[in-house]
């Protein structure tokens, strides 16, 4: 409660505009300068949870150049009268007006009594029962009902509703209110501190999934006893938008025992803190017992973080268990090979939105012995690929990156969340293939690189090309159409056939030649032969076949998937393509 209290470091939400901070400062101020005769009146400093909200850093509006406080962010504060802010409000006032209803929400005289009392002592404006809502005090049996059906509630979702404390009275009746349940969102609250939040959490016995996110909590370190009994049985803790740093999660950790999954999110993190090298990968066994022994998923989206081995010592020394790891839209930009050997148990990896620039980082997952799931968009290694040791003609940016990444990442089963079979795995990887020894044919020739200057570039670029080789067999050299830049040598000469139905001896009804770019798709060629063979509009189905070498069979190729380009299927001028209509 806030009755008796300095309003210093609470928590409030604006009266109209519902945007959060924190008091910084109190007291009397003189705003109208015109007028130096006038009388001060009583201002509070706040501190903004949303920078763009506030209109000066705690300047002293008598002497800008003198602070009255001082503010993490600059401009994120500014000084508004008492009776604008909103002050919290109980748990319990809170759940019951949700769950129960709103509209004639019988409340017990004495807690009615209470609220007035406290506005009345604190001068502020209070949430409280019946604010905004008749109040009446009839109708208990329907209210019971209402109230029996809280118990059987497992999932609470109160965020936003500016709750800050538990009441005295509701302490010992909580756990009766809430017998079951089991996942709590206090999001976007107004609780000053950990052991505000634990004096809730200690009255729900099946509690393991707790969210705080957008919340400003100081942690006091006072009543470790209270902290354990409100935190230790929690499996999934959320803390996204919290501006909390790594050391008061160190602190947090031993109330925590039993966590699973931490989420981090968006907190401004850019360091562990010094105790954590930046550059150094010697990880050696440390003889500290591990802060979350039980982690299995860590999420660290949208901070600043940068360094990858400070980053493995965390995890090395405090989550020995860890599968999941998000560390998208960070700053992150090389994952090095020789700390895969922290990661034992890593399957799911999310870096995308980072800054990684070499193929290097790449081929480093494939170190990891259990990462199957991988996110890895939007790095500027993907999106321009500057092949500095080679011409142009050496280049394999004619392959697909989701071909390329699927070929490259040896073990991934799933690929910027999109699944990847043995079939597109092995389509990917012979594609793939073909590209490379094109590239290794255009150095060995228009580059005029020696062996080992072209073996050493392999390495670099394309360290699967062995393992490829003797999985597939090594590609034929592709003709200089593939990889020519001229227009000319970017063109294929194809017959086109409408036959008469799927079998292959069925009769021709319609033939004809037409040259085609090698980058043009199947969805984009379907609509090119439904127009030069008449059957626009109609449901067509179409198959390569493919001209054999000498005493060598034609191949037949079903052309199915609509996004791969001609050039995928290594048609050859004078290969055919036969349609039919369904």
């Amino acid at each position: 409660m806030l009755s008796g209290m300095s309003l210093i470091g609470q928590r409030i939400e604006h009266a109209t505009d519902g945007h959060r901070g924190t008091v910084r400062w109190m007291g009397l101020l003189r705003t109208n300068k015109a007028n130096e005769a006038a009388e001060a009146t009583e201002w509070l400093g706040i501190e903004w949870d949303a920078g763009e909200r506030g209109r000066h850093s705690g300047n002293d509006p008598a002497n800008p150049s003198q602070f009255l406080f001082r503010v993490k962010e600059q401009n994120s504060a500014s000084f508004v009268k008492r009776d604008k802010l909103v002050f919290g409000r109980a748990f319990a006032t809170a759940a019951i007006e949700k769950y129960v209803g709103s509209g004639t929400v019988p409340v017990p005289v004495s807690v009615a009594e209470k609220a007035e009392e406290t506005e009345r002592s604190s001068g502020l404006r209070m949430h409280r029962p019946g604010e905004d809502v008749a109040v009446e005090l009839v109708g208990w049996d329907k209210m019971r009902e209402k109230l029996r059906n809280l118990n059987n509630i497992h999932i609470a979702g109160l965020a936003g509703l500016g709750i800050a404390w538990i009441d005295a009275d509701e302490d010992k009746n909580l756990k009766d209110l809430f017998p079951v349940l089991q996942d709590l969102d206090l999001s976007r609250n107004l609780f000053t501190s950990w052991e505000d939040v634990a004096q809730i959490t200690r009255q729900l016995p099946k509690l393991d999934s707790l969210r705080l996110n957008s919340n400003r909590l100081e942690f006091l370190g006072t009543e470790p006893a209270l902290l354990t009994s409100g935190f230790s049985n929690l499996k999934v803790l959320a803390l996204n938008s919290t501006l909390i740093q790594w050391a008061t999660m160190e602190q947090l950790a031993p109330y925590t025992p039993n966590l699973t999954s931490l989420f981090l999110g968006f907190n401004q993190l850019s360091s562990f803190g010094e105790k954590y090298s930046e550059n150094s990968t010697d990880f050696p066994p440390s003889d500290i017992p591990p802060l979350f022994p039980t982690l299995q998923a860590f999420h660290l989206d949208q901070n600043n973080l940068h360094s990858w081995p400070q980053l493995c010592h965390v995890i090395h020394s405090h989550m020995p268990q860890l599968n999941t790891l998000n560390v998208s839209f960070n700053k992150f930009t090389e994952i090095l090979p020789e700390t895969a050997s922290i990661f034992q148990s890593l399957t799911t990896l999310n870096i995308s939105e980072n800054l990684l620039s070499s193929y290097t980082s790449i081929h480093s997952l494939n170190a990891f012995p259990k990462l199957v799931d991988i996110r890895i968009k939007n790095n500027p290694v993907l999106i321009t690929q500057p092949p500095s040791h080679a011409t142009t003609t050496a280049s394999t940016s004619h392959v697909s990156k989701t071909d390329d990444i699927t070929s490259r990442l040896s073990k991934a089963t799933r690929i910027n969340g999109h699944a990847v079979s043995d079939r597109d795995r092995a389509d990917a990887e012979l594609y793939y293939l073909s590209k490379v020894a094109a590239w290794i044919h255009a150095l060995e020739t228009t580059a005029n690189k020696s062996q080992e200057e072209v073996k050493q570039l392999v390495q670099e670029w394309h360290p699967r090309w062995d393992e490829l080789c003797a999985r597939y067999g090594r590609p034929e050299v592709a003709p200089v159409s593939a990889t020519s830049l001229a227009l000319k040598d970017r063109l294929l000469g194809l017959s086109f056939e409408l036959v008469a139905g799927s079998e292959m001896d069925a009769g021709v009804l319609k033939k004809v030649e037409k040259k085609v770019p090698l980058g043009m798709t199947m969805r984009a060629l379907r609509a090119l032969v439904g127009r030069v063979l008449g059957v626009g509009g109609k449901e067509i189905r179409m198959r390569g076949v493919l001209k054999g070498g000498e005493g060598e069979e034609s191949m037949v190729v079903e052309l199915e998937e609509e996004m791969r380009e001609v050039g995928f299927y290594e048609f050859k001028n004078g290969d055919t393509v036969q349609v039919w209509v369904l």
